[in-house]
């Protein structure tokens, strides 16, 4: 009896606690899952054993990772979920797998001499079970170059392109390069090579996920250089791809030192001006026929005579009938260039710093117009004077004449200082003219004048004379500098052209 009351008892307690549970809301959460297997088989059917085969989650990765190659430099760092190595026969089996986006990643399967990372991502869906065959060989990245030779001539001053040919290219682990390894030494370590066609086109298959260094060298080994991403022959950057990825990759290679250079074009426009007494400007003709030579910068030294300069030029040519002449530079070089006539005996530079002045970026075209002095073959730059003449009665020096007006249609002309003094004649005065004009309605003419760029400034005076000549005034020396105007003011007598101011 006593134990029927205690069932009894027991059985209202639970029915009591199912009640309070039916008035919970519950929640069921399923978890779903399928089977993971992964085989190792290459393309004779080899099945590969002892190969680790690492399982990552691919929500550890950053969201803006969508595809393989964008995380294949970056999976050592991640933590892995599994890391199991490969039976007898190739295969891996992980076991249940709950449903998700995963990878996996194959350490390193060696094939034919060369060592695989294949990177595969996929989805696990619930109930159905995942068999996942990979090839090691189905994820190669093939590398196409086309290879270009430049040579410079001094025939033209410029660089010509033709195909390299029978060169070679090979590839080395990016982890096995080093800068201070030699060239057998590099070869050896290399794992895929070519040589390019008669076209200059090589297509190189790689294992896809791993990092390269990528070498070119000649037959006889007397040069090699790298070929990176960058363009740059200095450049150290690895060569990577994607599975089934087409990689090309362009490149223009000095014929001897296989250096890795790009070029742009420098056009020079030189002028030399030609004073005329008749004319109040110089008149600009083309120079044609003046020699030209580039010269990189870390080598001219303005203080070395001619004759040493010219053995350090890389590129040299004559202007053109118009004047004009362009070079093929380097990209990012300095460089001076020096102008000299046949003979030799006259040159200068068309920069002042001993470093250069003129480079140019790849693919870019600058230019620069230069007036030299035809006989000195000095730069020449111009500098303006303006002038104005006013007419008086006065006869004495006053500061304020009364009765001013502008002195028109007088004759003018400028001469160098101390090439005459001012007593000499009118005639004499005049065979010394550089320039030479007749006052308007203003009374105000203007002279331009070339400069030497050597000289800080130019002196000159100004002489007014007229008709009969008879009466004549010369001015007191005044400069006139290199790009810079100086305008003067005079006050002459009406009769004598005496100066009153």
């Amino acid at each position: 009896m006593k134990t029927k009351f205690l069932s009894l008892v027991l059985l209202v307690f639970l029915m009591i606690s199912c009640q309070n549970d039916l008035e919970k809301d519950l929640t069921l959460r399923v978890i779903t899952s399928s089977k993971l297997t992964v085989k190792v088989v290459d393309s004779k059917g080899i099945a590969h054993a002892n190969v680790n085969v690492k399982l990552y989650d691919r929500a550890i990765l950053s969201s803006s990772s969508s595809s393989s190659s964008s995380y294949s430099s970056s999976y050592s760092s991640l933590e892995y979920i599994y890391s199991v190595a490969t039976d007898a026969n190739g295969k891996v089996d992980f076991g249940d797998i709950a449903s998700g986006t995963y990878f996996i990643l194959i350490d390193s399967v060696r094939i034919n001499g060369l060592n695989y990372q294949p990177i595969m991502q996929f989805q696990i869906n619930s109930t159905i079970d995942k068999n996942i065959i990979i090839n090691p060989e189905d994820y190669v990245t093939t590398y196409n170059f086309n290879i270009q030779k430049t040579e410079t001539s001094n025939a033209n001053s410029m660089v010509s392109i033709s195909a390299f040919s029978n060169l070679n290219v090979l590839f080395i682990p990016y982890s096995s390069y080093s800068s201070y390894y030699s060239l057998d030494k590099l070869i050896s370590l290399a794992e895929v090579s070519g040589k390019t066609n008669n076209i200059g086109y090589v297509s190189i298959k790689a294992p896809a996920f791993r990092s390269y260094i990528a070498i070119t060298y000649n037959d006889a080994k007397t040069a090699f250089s790298l070929l990176g991403y960058s363009g740059s022959s200095y450049s150290s950057y690895p060569l990577s791809g994607d599975k089934g990825q087409n990689v090309n990759l362009n490149f223009a290679l000095d014929s001897k030192t296989l250096v890795n250079i790009s070029y742009g074009t420098y056009s020079l426009s030189i002028k030399k001006p030609i004073s005329s007494p008749t004319s109040t400007s110089p008149t600009l003709l083309p120079f044609e026929g003046l020699n030209v030579a580039a010269i990189p910068g870390n080598l001219y030294d303005s203080s070395l005579p001619l004759s040493v300069l010219l053995e350090s030029t890389e590129l040299s040519g004559k202007t053109d009938a118009a004047g004009n002449i362009s070079f093929s530079l380097k990209s990012g070089i300095n460089y001076q260039f020096v102008v000299y006539n046949n003979d030799k005996t006259a040159y200068s530079a068309l920069s002042s710093s001993s470093y250069g002045s003129f480079y140019v970026n790849t693919g870019e075209t600058r230019q620069s117009s230069f007036m030299i002095n035809s006989t000195s073959l000095t730069p020449v730059s111009y500098g303006r004077i303006n002038i104005t003449l006013s007419k008086t009665s006065s006869v004495y020096y006053t500061s304020n004449p009364i009765d001013l007006s502008p002195f028109s249609n007088l004759k003018v002309v400028l001469v160098p200082y101390l090439s005459k003094n001012s007593g000499s004649s009118i005639d004499d005065l005049l065979s010394i003219a550089v320039a030479s004009g007749t006052t308007d309605s203003n009374g105000q003419l203007s002279f331009v004048v070339p400069i030497v760029s050597s000289n800080y400034s130019v002196y000159y005076q100004t002489v007014a004379y007229d008709d009969a000549k008879t009466n004549k005034f010369v001015s007191t020396y005044f400069s006139v500098y290199s790009g810079s105007s100086n305008s003067l003011n005079y006050y002459l007598n009406a009769t004598s052209l005496a100066n009153v101011n």
